[in-house]
């Protein structure tokens, strides 16, 4: 008997033992759930305003009977077909009175301070050029300068210069004899010459002034196109 209690309480302490052993174990052998953090909220971006577009100058179009074409043209630009007007648009005027259908000079005061005098896109209807190889020869004060396709349309191209008392003129001109017609257009930059400037009394019409008149006058010259199957 005595052998059998001492068994049953052996028995306990065993199972006792065991059990306090699992309680033991099992909280050390499964991690602990982890805890989320909060994330940190960034600041959202302030809203920038988007910048005004810069005013953009309104582009007319001018369009002539005969021959039938038309060129696109800033607003600040004041075209003329006067022949008195173009006689006064630079002591070697950058449209030619005599062959001019319109010209759109650019005014001396588009470069106050500089020795620039005047520019101009103009249209020339070569009356003196009556055949097609005249048309497409060197003239006078030119050089040849490849070719040119400006809407469809292939033209010759020449460097042109000139120079007297104290003025130069420079730019290209594009011809093609069209329909019995031998049709220019011109590209002119008049200026002064710097160096009889004293010191100090004028700025130099710079190589960026150049560019920037350039790009505007070819914008023209691009925009030209032949109308009504003209």
């Amino acid at each position: 008997m005595r052998n059998g209690i001492q068994m049953l309480v052996v028995s306990g302490l065993f199972a006792a033992t065991l059990v306090a052993a699992i309680v033991l174990f099992v909280p050390s052998s499964i991690p602990a759930p982890s805890v989320a953090q909060p994330e940190t909220q960034q600041p959202m971006p302030e809203p920038q305003p988007e910048p005004a577009p810069a005013p953009q100058a309104e582009v007319k179009t001018y369009t002539n009977a005969k021959p039938a074409f038309s060129v696109m043209y800033p607003e600040t630009i004041i075209y003329s077909d006067d022949v008195s007007d173009m006689q006064l648009s630079g002591y070697i005027p950058v449209c030619d009175p005599e062959q001019a259908v319109v010209c759109f000079p650019v005014p001396k005061d588009a470069y106050p301070g500089t020795n620039f005098e005047s520019a101009a896109f103009a249209v020339h209807l070569r009356s003196d050029l009556k055949k097609q190889a005249a048309c497409e020869a060197s003239d006078s004060g030119e050089m040849p300068d490849g070719e040119a396709t400006i809407n469809g349309v292939l033209y010759k191209k020449f460097s042109f210069g000139d120079a007297a008392a104290g003025h130069r003129l420079e730019g290209e001109n594009y011809r093609v004899f069209r329909d019995g017609r031998c049709i220019e257009l011109s590209t002119r930059v008049a200026t002064t010459v710097f160096e009889n400037y004293e010191p100090g009394t004028v700025a130099p019409f710079s190589d960026d002034n150049r560019s920037a008149l350039q790009a505007l006058l070819e914008r023209m010259l691009l925009s030209f196109r032949f109308v009504n199957g003209s």
